[in-house]
């Protein structure tokens, strides 16, 4: 299915939740130093 210009529309109607996700490198709770470099 491709995205048309009907879904494209149908998407920016979309009430957003504030809901993110970090994508980045994993931190483990251990690493104190990934940590605190993670929040800048």
């Amino acid at each position: 299915m491709k995205i048309n210009d009907v879904m494209i529309e149908n998407m920016m109607n979309w009430h957003h939740s504030g809901f993110s996700v970090y994508c980045r490198h994993a931190i483990w709770p251990h690493n104190k130093d990934g940590f605190e470099k993670s929040e800048r």
